[in-house]
């Protein structure tokens, strides 16, 4: 609860603590204003791979999202809270090429890079696509819808 006084100004301090591993600097959690507390963990390569959301019941399986990493360091999955799989495919340079959410397939966008490696086209799920064209310096000058 925060409490303000007659001129509007808050009577209380509003903090969100923070806590981090001595060994890596990552944050490992975080608390809000209501003691509410977020977790992190990662793995050995220190990329996040789990954040545990606060629950304000009693169960201590508390909802959490999850990533999921490739060989070549690129995060291919990711579940939410809800457990919805939302999956992401790279191509051989790295390059992102499609994001799929659901496991049914069909909510798909996908990207199309020209020769120089600039995003060219998207498509997304209901095949709509939007065009991009660029400048000498490489700034979008056109977006077509």
């Amino acid at each position: 609860m925060i409490r303000i006084n007659a001129d509007g100004k808050l009577l209380d301090d509003i903090v969100t603590r923070y806590g981090y591993s001595l060994e890596t600097g990552m944050k490992e959690w975080e608390e809000d204003p209501r003691k509410y507390r977020t977790e992190y963990e990662y793995d050995p390569l220190n990329r996040l791979t789990k954040v545990i959301l606060p629950d304000d019941d009693q169960d201590p399986l508390n909802p959490y999202r999850e990533y999921i990493f490739d060989d070549h360091n690129n995060r291919c999955d990711y579940y939410n809270e809800n457990r919805h799989k939302t999956t992401f495919n790279f191509d051989g340079l790295g390059r992102l090429v499609s994001v799929v959410k659901g496991s049914s397939g069909e909510n798909k966008t996908e990207y199309v890079y020209d020769e120089l490696g600039r995003i060219k086209k998207v498509i997304d799920p209901r095949e709509n696509e939007t065009t991009y064209e660029y400048d000498y310096l490489y700034r979008v000058t056109k977006r077509r819808l």
